[in-house]
């Protein structure tokens, strides 16, 4: 069973709130809305998640890093979907944590 840490948790947080504070505005242009029934939309969704897999079938990494003034976060994850490894090191300020996922079961890496 997937249980996300507090810095998981808030390296995504701070992630969304960071896109939606920092540049909204792209989510307001104008005429962005489609209308799709069930069906275009089911295709939609399936042309994008089938493109996505592909693309992740041997792994994936994000780097997040950004700051205001003297507030300062990083995230770096690392995927390997292939052995169902990953690696995610976050920074937040002064406070650092890093941890493994292997098969589902949290490592925290030994300081």
């Amino acid at each position: 069973m997937f249980r996300p840490t507090r810095s998981s948790l808030l390296t995504a947080t701070v992630s969304l709130a960071a896109g939606l504070f920092a540049l909204p505005a792209p989510a307001y242009a104008a005429d962005t809305t489609a209308s799709l029934d069930a069906t275009a939309m089911a295709a939609a969704l399936k042309t994008v998640a089938d493109a996505s897999t592909v693309a992740a079938r041997s792994g994936w990494k994000a780097i997040e890093t950004f700051g205001e003034g003297s507030k300062s976060a990083s995230s770096l994850m690392v995927v390997d979907t292939t052995h169902k490894i990953a690696y995610t090191r976050s920074r937040f300020g002064s406070y650092e944590y890093a941890m493994y996922v292997v098969g589902g079961r949290h490592l925290p890496v030994p300081e």
